[in-house]
C-alpha cells in the first residue's frame, strides 16, 4: 500500500508540474533555458525507465515505447508493482479518479506497445 501511495503522489506531482509548466509557458514567464532544462530532465527520466525495462524485458523498442507513454515520474519498478497487483490490493475503490485512470491505463499502454512489436 505504501508503493501505491508513493505512485499516486508521484503521478499527482508530475501532473501538477506539467500543468504548471504549460500555464507558465503560455504566460511567457518561463525562459527558454528553463523549458529546455525541463525537457532534458524528462528525457533523462524516460531514459532511466527504458534502461531499467531493457534489463528486465530485453526488448529495446518495447521499452522505449513504454517510457514514452507512461506518465513522467513513474519508475519502472512502480510500473511493475502496479501491473502485478489487482484492484483490491492497490485500494482501487478508494483511489481518486486520476489514480483509477492511471491504474486502468497501464495495461492499455503495455498492450499497445506489445502490439507495435508484432507489426
Amino acid at each position: 500500500m505504501k508503493h501505491l501511495a508513493f505512485i499516486l503522489l508521484t503521478f499527482s506531482a508530475a501532473s501538477a508540474a506539467q500543468t504548471t509548466q504549460v500555464v507558465d509557458s503560455a504566460s511567457g514567464t518561463r525562459s527558454a533555458t528553463e523549458n529546455f532544462a525541463s525537457i532534458d530532465s524528462r528525457q533523462r527520466e524516460n531514459g532511466a525507465f527504458a534502461a531499467q525495462c531493457q534489463v528486465v524485458v530485453g526488448i529495446e523498442s518495447f521499452c522505449k515505447c513504454l517510457a514514452g507513454k507512461i506518465p513522467q515520474g513513474v519508475a519502472f519498478e512502480q510500473y511493475v508493482v502496479m501491473l502485478s497487483r489487482d484492484k483490491k490490493a492497490v485500494g482501487y475503490d478508494s483511489m481518486p479518479s486520476a489514480g483509477r485512470r492511471f491504474y486502468d491505463g497501464l495495461p492499455v499502454v503495455r498492450d499497445a506497445c506489445a502490439a507495435e512489436q508484432s507489426s
